[in-house]
């Protein structure tokens, strides 16, 4: 258990890079990352005891994870 606290920082930006690639691959209609992952993540969302869109969570659940700091880095600038 400590061992996975002690990687859950590192655990999260990975997550978020990792939706962050399929979401870029469904928006520009690229297969860049979708066709290695896109299964996978699926899979893995749709086993969770309350199942879950990936895009849902990525753009509503995620965010929460982060500290206010970290949100700000990755956060869309208004225009």
């Amino acid at each position: 258990m400590a061992t996975a606290m002690a990687c859950w920082p590192l655990l999260k930006w990975r997550v978020r890079s990792l939706l962050m690639k399929l979401e870029s691959d469904r928006r520009n209609g690229t297969d860049y990352v979708t066709n290695k992952f896109v299964g996978k993540t699926k899979e893995i969302f749709s086993g969770l005891p309350k199942p879950k869109d990936w895009n849902t969570f990525q753009n509503h659940d995620l965010p929460l994870l982060f500290t206010p700091d970290e949100v700000q880095r990755f956060a869309p600038v208004p225009k």
